[in-house]
C-alpha cells in the first residue's frame, strides 16, 4: 500500500486501522479523522494519540470521530490491548 500522502494524494488500498496522532505537521489529527470520516465513513477503526491527556481533552478528541484514545506515552500492551479490542468488535459486525 503505498503512502497516503499530503493532501490525499495516494489512496489506500485495504486499510482496517489508523493510529492518529492529534498533533502533526500540515493537518493535524482532528482535521485528518474529520477527512478520512467524511471520505470513507466509519469503514476504518481510528486509534488516537495525545499528550493531552486531560479528560476533557481526550473527550474532544474522540467526539471528532475516533473509535478510541490513548494519552502519550501509551505502553506496548496498552496500545494492543486496544487495537484487540477494537479490530475484533469490528470484526464482529
Amino acid at each position: 500500500m503505498p503512502p497516503v500522502g499530503v493532501g490525499g494524494q495516494a489512496r489506500p488500498r485495504a486499510l482496517g486501522l489508523v493510529i492518529m496522532d492529534k498533533s502533526m505537521p500540515v493537518m493535524d489529527g482532528i482535521q485528518a479523522t474529520r477527512t478520512i470520516r467524511a471520505e470513507f465513513g466509519p469503514q476504518f477503526v481510528i486509534v488516537g494519540l495525545t499528550g493531552d491527556a486531560l479528560g476533557a481533552d481526550l473527550d474532544s478528541f474522540l467526539a471528532e470521530g475516533l473509535d478510541d484514545v490513548l494519552g502519550k506515552p501509551a505502553s506496548a500492551a496498552e496500545v494492543h490491548a486496544v487495537v484487540r479490542d477494537l479490530l475484533s468488535l469490528s470484526s464482529d459486525s
